[in-house]
Parts: structure tokens; C-alpha cells; sequence
């Protein structure tokens, strides 16, 4: 099957394609950058602004660290007080 170049708009399409790359390396380069002052700012942090963040992230959003168990307690169930002859039943 032959290519029509002017049907296909040959020229035309490969610019568009150029100037689409163009626009994505540029977002590129400004997401990088960003990146960078992130991780700047990141390193600039002491350790007891890390604590801080950590106890907001832990609070706030119930994050935990790796290894760690979470165990939540929705209520609480008041039982009449037992004697030492009364036998435990489930």
C-alpha cells in the first residue's frame, strides 16, 4: 500500500510531533527542577523537623512505619465486676 504524502500530511504531522516532544521535555526540565528545590528543602530538614513531620503523618493520616502494627480500638465493652468463684465464660 503506497503513502500519499499530501493526504497524510507528511511534513506538517512530523513538525506537530517535534513541537509535542518539545513541549514534554520542557515540562521535563520544570518538574526536575521542582524536584531538585524538593529535595533540598528535604535535606535542610533537622531531625527533630523530621520527628515533627513523622508525628503529624502518624496522627493525621495513621501511617506507619514498616514492621510496625496498627490495631484500633472502636469501643469498649464495661463487664460486671468478677469474683475469684466465678468461672470465665466466652
Amino acid at each position: 500500500m503506497k503513502q500519499n504524502i499530501f493526504e497524510n500530511n507528511f511534513p506538517g504531522v512530523v513538525f506537530e510531533r517535534e513541537r509535542s516532544i518539545d513541549q514534554i521535555r520542557v515540562n521535563n526540565a520544570n518538574l526536575a527542577s521542582e524536584n531538585t528545590i524538593l529535595e533540598s528543602k528535604i535535606k535542610g530538614y533537622t531531625e527533630e523537623d523530621l520527628n515533627l513531620i513523622e508525628s503529624k503523618a502518624r496522627f493525621k493520616y495513621g501511617l506507619i512505619k514498616e514492621g510496625e502494627f496498627f490495631f484500633k480500638v472502636n469501643r469498649t465493652v464495661e463487664t460486671e465486676a468478677s469474683t475469684e468463684n466465678d468461672e470465665a465464660t466466652l
